[in-house]
């Protein structure tokens, strides 16, 4: 639909990255210190990934007039919880990716199907009351048990230095943001976006010196 032009980008972004995260992380298992690798890996796509859908949410509608036209353009208010259903399914991608290279292959089927079965049963609750909405939220629910069950699924397996309370924190910013420029306030999404970033704060100032030693080899 045409809605789904803006989220695009983001599967786009995501995609190419998921390719060379697969490769790396077979590569790396059997290594010593392959957690830290892991670890490192996912605070920088997530570092990424989030500020990147915070700063497409802010900017779908500019960017829907641009790309929406005639009636398409009306649709523009449900591509920002579309947005956020995209980083959670890259998220879900993103772990799903330690039970391929641990051989734990059902365990991503089992949290898909619960997935599935979530998204159903919350959209036949809610449609009749919030109609195409009903489906979004459902969409963001099922992604959010998924990736639950997933990291939860993962102790034993791999141990990640990640702060997933914080994780899940930002998520909720996140939801927020989105529910803020449907609404169309931009002011209060924006503010959000500081938030967000003074909780990546840590993350921005690795990027920063990387960024900055990288030039000074030029």
């Amino acid at each position: 639909s045409a809605a789904t032009k803006i989220p695009a980008l983001l599967n786009l972004v995501t995609t190419i990255f998921q390719q060379a995260w697969q490769l790396s992380a077979i590569s790396e298992y059997k290594n010593s210190d392959k957690e830290k690798f892991y670890t490192e890996v996912f605070e920088m796509y997530s570092f990424t990934v989030m500020v990147f859908t915070s700063i497409l949410i802010i900017l779908s509608p500019y960017i829907a007039k641009l790309l929406l036209k005639g009636e398409f353009y009306e649709s523009r208010q449900y591509v920002p919880m579309l947005l956020l259903t995209a980083l959670l399914t890259s998220y879900s991608t993103f772990f799903g990716t330690f039970y391929m290279v641990t051989k734990n292959t059902l365990i991503n089927m089992y949290s898909t199907i619960i997935g599935a079965m979530i998204n159903l049963v919350v959209s036949l609750i809610l449609i009749k009351s919030f109609k195409i909405d009903a489906v979004l939220i459902a969409g963001i629910i099922s992604f959010l048990v998924i990736n639950y069950i997933r990291i939860k699924k993962l102790k034993g397996l791999i141990d990640l230095k990640i702060d997933f309370k914080k994780f899940f924190i930002e998520l909720g910013i996140l939801f927020l943001m989105a529910h803020s420029v449907t609404k169309e306030n931009i002011a209060f999404s924006l503010f959000l976006l500081i938030i967000l970033i003074l909780l990546k704060q840590s993350m921005l100032r690795q990027v920063v010196v990387k960024l900055i030693k990288s030039l000074e080899k030029y």
